[in-house]
């Protein structure tokens, strides 16, 4: 189900933008701190395809990544200093077995493929809860959005000298 649920996100993603591309306003506006704004709530893909090809790519990606990254510090926190006092879901079970069994390169897989936000957030909890240093979890985390980020970034910046969309 996740993974359907990944595969129709990632069609919106590359699709939506070119059905409100003309109903927008210019996204260039926004610059590389509304960029990293939108990346720390989780939306920055969704302006990237506006931006890819007005600012410059490299800092974009680089700021996609660490804004993504930064914005689940705050679990990585509550998972370290909390308890787990309810019984987990079924989700956050099958998470933490994930991060049980694989660790860190389990977080940076979940950096690379495109998941829910949601899954890194629990992710990035149970990392806490299991104690793994902020610093590791950091550059594991930051190191697999940089992947993503690159793939996202060249792929929409080949879209639009391709399409002409952006």
């Amino acid at each position: 189900m996740i993974r359907i649920l990944s595969i129709i996100a990632m069609i919106a993603i590359l699709v939506v933008p070119a059905f409100v591309y003309q109903r927008i306003g210019s996204f260039d506006s926004f610059g590389y701190l509304g960029f990293f704004v939108a990346n720390y709530f989780g939306y920055g893909l969704y302006i990237l395809p506006f931006l890819v090809t007005r600012l410059n790519p490299v800092l974009l990606i680089l700021i996609g990544a660490f804004g993504s990254t930064i914005d689940e510090v705050f679990a990585w926190y509550v998972g370290k200093t909390g308890d787990l006092h309810d019984k987990p879901s079924k989700l956050h079970q099958k998470v933490e077995r994930y991060v049980d069994q694989y660790g860190l390169f389990g977080i940076f897989v979940m950096g690379v493929v495109p998941t829910p936000g949601f899954i890194v957030t629990i992710a990035a909890f149970i990392s806490g809860h299991f104690q793994i240093p902020f610093r590791k979890y950091f550059l594991a985390g930051f190191s697999g959005r940089l992947i993503s980020r690159t793939i996202w970034t060249l792929g929409f910046l080949y879209a639009a000298k391709r399409v002409g969309w952006f």
